[in-house]
């Protein structure tokens, strides 16, 4: 009795083991292969310009347009030339810039 006991507690070890690796291997891909397809449909893009204030907060003026921000108190840098790595969003048929990060350009 004891003997049939223990071998099913460790037959069951085993077979419990063997399903969750199989599973945190097949996990595994599919979570690899989203963030890979998340990383190529959204490309961060880089905006030149200054950053001015509009009437409702901060906006990006460049050489052809002004975009306003979104993301961040962009006000403590008012007339400062920037380089913004963030996206073009559009919102209420406006293009805006979500912005990711903003650096200072060199002088």
């Amino acid at each position: 009795m004891k003997k049939l006991l223990s071998a099913i507690v460790i037959l069951s070890c085993i077979t419990v083991t063997n399903a969750s690796y199989g599973i945190t291997q097949q996990g595994g891909e599919a979570v690899q292969d989203a963030a890979t397809a998340i990383q190529t449909k959204v490309k961060a893009s880089e905006f030149r310009g200054v950053i001015t204030k509009i009437d409702n907060g901060t906006a990006l003026q460049t050489e052809t347009e002004i975009y306003p921000l979104l993301g961040g108190n962009f006000e403590t840098i008012v007339g400062k030339k920037v380089l913004v790595v963030g996206r073009l969003v559009t919102e209420d048929e406006i293009e805006k810039i979500s912005v990711a990060r903003v650096q200072f350009a060199k002088q």
